[in-house]
């Protein structure tokens, strides 16, 4: 005998819910009008059942949410000012250098030579200027010479400076403090004059640079907090703030540039990185705060349906700015109202209704209260 294969119920789903409670209703009306025969037409009308949650009043707080990559406000390409030869090099990528510290060293030989020849040139003009000031007193030299030996040794003095100069330039060193992000030189290797040596970033004054829809710009001024989340450190939010705001929307876009600081020192947080932006950029107090569930869109003018002892009224509303799941109600429902958010596609204005309650909703109705 072969067996039958067991019958198993598919799970009940909340239209499911709504139906089989609608049905029931009409049958409990119809059991009841024929067992007594004196119940009303009203009352053996079949209800829809249907969820409901409660307007509440509250903060809205409006914010806006992005993503942006972090970037070091001092950054720099450090460049060789002369060329030669590198003969060593003293850090490698990641370490943390102080201002003026050496990072590498050129060969100078040929700069080294210069500075003794411009040295020696400068000594003999100087020696010649002191002769010619002897001369001049005892009046036996020209005011012209005398000029000439004092040009000619100016000149030279400016000239062994350069040299001197160009001898200090073989010493790469660094422009202010911050970390080594790449180096591009290795030992041996000839550089030309102003090629790039190291990238250097200081790391404790972060930035990030998002676009701004230009809606929310006017809401935007400096000194506005903000936070910025890193997926590589769960659960740690860094505060930053607005720097800038640019004074020019795109045109294509329409958004504009808005520029966040990164207000702590010390964190874990790099040039590069990838963060998420929450920027608070209005409040409204005591808003009467509608669940957007409720919100009915069809046609020009959105509506919800208020509950009230069992009868579902239709209310046109007129709605502002969201947050979350809520939206503010600016007219057509008042804190406490019950409105269906479930079922109510199915009714019609004057409608009875069997309300269904969710612990689930009465637990959000009684936060958003708070």
């Amino acid at each position: 005998m072969n067996r039958k294969p067991d019958y198993q119920r598919p799970p009940m789903t909340t239209s499911s819910l709504l139906r089989a409670l609608t049905l029931g209703f009409t049958l409990v009306t119809l059991n009841g009008c024929g067992a007594s025969g004196a119940v009303s037409t009203a009352d053996a009308e079949p209800r829809v059942g249907v969820q409901v949650q409660t307007v509440v009043q509250g903060d809205l707080v409006q914010t806006l949410t992005s993503t942006a990559v972090l970037e070091a406000r001092r950054n720099a390409s450090v460049v060789a000012e002369t060329s030669g030869q590198v003969l060593v090099v003293l850090v490698e990528e990641g370490d943390t250098v102080s201002k003026g510290q050496l990072l590498a060293r050129l060969d100078g030989d040929r700069a080294r030579l210069q500075v003794a020849q411009e040295r020696a040139l400068q000594r003999r003009l100087s020696h010649d200027n002191d002769r010619s000031i002897q001369l001049e007193a005892r009046a036996m030299i020209s005011g012209e010479a005398m000029e000439r030996a004092r040009f000619d040794l100016a000149a030279q003095t400016a000239t062994l400076e350069l040299a001197e100069l160009e001898w200090a330039h073989r010493e790469i060193r660094a422009p202010f403090a911050g970390v080594i992000t790449r180096r591009h030189i290795k030992p041996g290797q000839t550089l030309a004059l102003h090629a790039a040596a190291f990238e250097l970033a200081d790391f404790s004054a972060l930035e990030a640079r998002l676009s701004v829809p230009e809606a929310a710009l006017a809401a935007l001024a400096p000194g506005q907090a903000a936070e910025l989340i890193a997926d590589a450190f769960p659960g740690i939010g860094f505060r930053a703030k607005v720097a800038r705001v640019a004074a020019v929307v795109d045109g294509k876009s329409g958004t504009a540039p808005v520029v966040l600081d990164v207000e702590e020192t010390g964190t874990p947080l790099r040039p590069g990185q990838l963060v998420r932006v929450r920027l608070q950029f209005a409040r409204i107090a005591a808003a009467v705060l509608l669940p957007k569930a409720a919100v009915i869109a069809a046609g020009v003018e959105p509506y919800v349906f208020v509950i009230d002892q069992g009868i579902a009224h239709r209310r046109a509303v007129a709605l502002g700015p969201e947050q979350g799941d809520r939206v503010q109600a600016l007219s057509g429902v008042d804190p406490g109202n019950e409105v269906a958010v479930l079922g109510q596609n199915q009714l019609s204005d004057q409608d009875r209704v069997s309300v269904i309650r969710s612990p689930a909703l009465a637990t959000v109705d009684a936060v958003a209260a708070r």
